[in-house]
């Protein structure tokens, strides 16, 4: 027999915003008939009340019919029921999400543009009543039969898969909260759920979530209490911010740093780690020593004045966030949070200056971007200032052919195949013929535009001849050449043109291939595999241009405190390593102007490096033969004991030298540095 008992629901004086599900498509905690309910993130606030009860507000999105929304949601006690608006779920979020300061950019101005059941026995407690929008049901019963029972005669539509959960949070001695949308109620007028509830702990009922939970959902969880608070049953890690990166300068035309991309794969690492079962602090802080910020369309922030917050951040001491990321199938085991008193804060904003050296944080060197498949070409070949790897067979030919844009201008094509090909083994490639593999090399000349020399290259090839056809595959990569050795208003495309069986059976040498010529352009000299970038000068004059030099395997580059950068032998312990610096002219004379005359900064700089009078007159000499002002060649000098080469581009000198004892050692590569520095690109008259 069932007993039922009218609630009588009273307006709550904390309303606290438990986004327990954002939802849009599929069924998870929420019964569907047509699965119009989707659990793709829960958003959850916790609120301690020090009286051994817990808050929780629910917000739900929904996209299906008012006739088919049910939700079901497992707690520990019976819960007083209210409501609260969506917006401060929206605003507590927008206010506590993490933010990012950036290192200086010292790459600024690089370019590269690219069922039912049977059974029965007991009387179910049922506790009915309505609130908002709500029609709702607490069901206090031992027997999930019976509970499924009820609710399908009463109007929630309980799928099958539902019922496991429901037996277990059943044999954990919990009750059901039950909400439908009243009769006159629409979609519209859904609002978040308010719970109250004696408790020991906050926990998240996940096991139920899983039932319709989208792959990797993210949960979100507030707890506003007297101290921060962490995870009790799941890892606590911590993000390494000394890994994040921004795109590389060099690949990233529109040159921004987004740091939101690593934390994201931070918080993919921690879900495969963990299987799931990781929360992360984002924030963590008195309430007393912030204020929540609404961000405006401008920019700008405006203190959020919404009266729930404001009370929240009033009688509670400390705010703390939390974020996981799990799939269904993570979802084995519910989390629950403990009080850490004495945890330091954490703060929203992420000073990345205090974790990462500005040169590897926005990625103005190729040494990160090396591709270990390289190891597996065999031969290298050197070309129009073109370096191009393959197997050890392959062979270079090299033939015109007429332009079918440009009839003025023939189009010279560089092709790599096991043995000597040409214009008839390129027309029987398109023409659906077999053919040896080729790697097919076009330079556009100065005079094309991207947009041409992208119609020659298509129209060259008949894509729309071959391109459907099964037998053939046809890989492309695009070089600019903005920051190579080509003058940089040229443009290169690489074809690869093959079987698709072919492909298929030498898929990574080929892949190594197109990658090797993807690569090389960021090389400043061919025998110094690594590169560093320099915008030209700091105003922005001439942003297409940059400064660029190699330096040798093993040496690693560093932003230093002041301003310079210095490239040194990874294992180098103290001064006496040989060293390479690179630093602004203006900023050895003292002055802010960037156009400084070479009489003015030779004088510093000899000063500066204690150079002899030789060195002194080699740079004054080669400043004055120089037909570009501040670009002329390396300058060998030696002082009492130090060797080396002085290098001038831009307004950016390096200073490549070694103890004069161990000079000869690595002669050489100091040469090279010096002399690829040398010869950046830089405008001349």
């Amino acid at each position: 027999m069932l007993r039922y008992r009218r609630y009588c629901v009273r307006l709550l004086l904390f309303i606290l915003p438990l986004l327990l599900t954002t939802l849009a498509t599929a069924c998870g905690g929420f019964f569907c008939t047509n699965v119009p309910v989707d659990q793709s993130g829960e958003r959850i606030i916790f609120t301690i009340n020090g009286d051994g009860t817990i808050t929780a507000i629910t917000g739900i999105a929904y996209s299906g019919t008012a006739a088919e929304f049910s939700w079901l949601v497992p707690l520990p006690s019976v819960p007083q029921v209210d409501v609260a608006e969506t917006e401060t779920l929206d605003l507590l979020q927008q206010a506590t999400e993490k933010t990012f300061t950036v290192p200086p950019n010292p790459c600024e101005g690089i370019i590269y543009s690219s069922g039912g059941f049977g059974g029965g026995g007991g009387g179910m407690d049922v506790i009915i009543g309505n609130v908002g929008p709500y029609d709702y049901a607490i069901l206090d019963e031992n027997d999930p039969i019976l509970i499924v029972r009820w609710l399908r005669s009463n109007g929630y539509n309980v799928q099958d898969t539902i019922i496991p959960a429901i037996e277990h949070y059943v044999r954990l001695g919990m009750v059901f909260l039950a909400m439908k949308l009243s009769q006159d109620a629409e979609v519209g007028d859904i609002q978040p759920v308010v719970m109250t509830y004696k408790a020991e702990k906050a926990a998240i009922p996940l096991i139920l979530t899983s039932v319709a939970a989208l792959q990797d959902m993210p949960v979100l969880v507030w707890i506003f209490g007297d101290t921060q608070y962490v995870p009790e049953n799941y890892a606590h890690p911590r993000v390494d911010f000394r890994q994040f990166r921004a795109p590389p300068e060099i690949t990233n035309v529109f040159s921004f740093a987004d740091p939101g991309g690593d934390y994201l794969l931070a918080r993919n690492r921690f879900q495969d780690q963990f299987d799931g079962k990781a929360f992360i602090t984002e924030f963590a802080a008195p309430t007393n020593s912030f204020q929540l910020m609404q961000t405006q369309g401008n920019g700008a922030g405006n203190p959020v004045d919404d009266p729930l917050l404001l009370d929240l951040m009033t009688r509670f001491k400390y705010l703390t966030r939390l974020r996981a990321q799990l799939s269904p199938e993570q979802m084995t085991l519910d989390p629950s949070f403990v009080a850490a008193p004495g945890a330091q804060p954490v703060p929203l904003d992420v000073d990345l200056n205090e974790h990462v050296d500005p040169l590897h944080y926005w990625g103005c060197s190729t040494r990160e971007l090396l591709r270990e498949d390289t190891a597996l070409l065999e031969k290298f070949t050197q070309f129009d200032d073109m370096r191009v790897g393959t197997p050890a067979s392959w062979q270079l030919s090299t033939f015109t052919i007429n332009n079918p844009v440009f009839d003025s201008e023939p189009v010279v094509i560089h092709a790599f195949a096991p043995e000597n090909v040409n214009e008839t083994t390129l027309r029987a490639y398109i023409a659906g013929q077999p053919t040896l593999p080729m790697l097919v090399v076009f330079t556009a000349s100065s005079e094309f535009s991207w947009w041409q020399a992208r119609q020659v290259m298509l129209e060259l090839l008949e894509i729309e001849t071959y391109q459907g056809n099964q037998n053939h595959a046809w890989l492309e990569r695009t070089r600019f050449q903005l920051l190579s050795l080509i003058e940089e208003s040229e443009n290169t495309f690489i074809q690869l043109l093959t079987s698709a069986d072919d492909y298929e059976q030498n898929k990574a040498v080929y892949e190594a291939m197109l990658g090797y010529t993807m690569t090389y352009p960021f090389y400043a000299h061919p025998e110094l595999l690594n590169t560093v970038f320099l915008t030209l000068v700091s105003n922005g004059f001439y942003p297409g241009y940059g400064i660029y030099m190699g330096y040798p395997e093993g040496w690693v580059e560093h932003f230093t405190d002041d301003n310079l950068i210095r490239i040194q032998p990874e294992d180098a312990v103290d001064d006496t390593a040989p060293t390479i610096e690179i630093f602004e002219l203006p900023a050895v004379i003292g002055k802010d102007e960037d156009w400084v005359a070479a009489k003015e900064w030779i004088p510093a700089l000899v000063d500066l490096y204690q150079l002899d009078a030789a060195a002194q007159e080699s740079l004054t000499t080669a400043a004055a033969q120089s037909a570009c002002p501040l670009k002329y060649p390396v300058v060998a000098f030696e002082q009492a004991d130090t060797s080396g080469y002085i290098g001038v581009a831009g307004m950016y000198v390096v200073i490549a030298s070694a103890p004069s004892d161990v000079f000869v050692t690595y002669q050489a590569d100091l040469q090279k540095s010096a002399e690829s520095f040398a010869q950046s690109d830089y405008p001349c008259g």
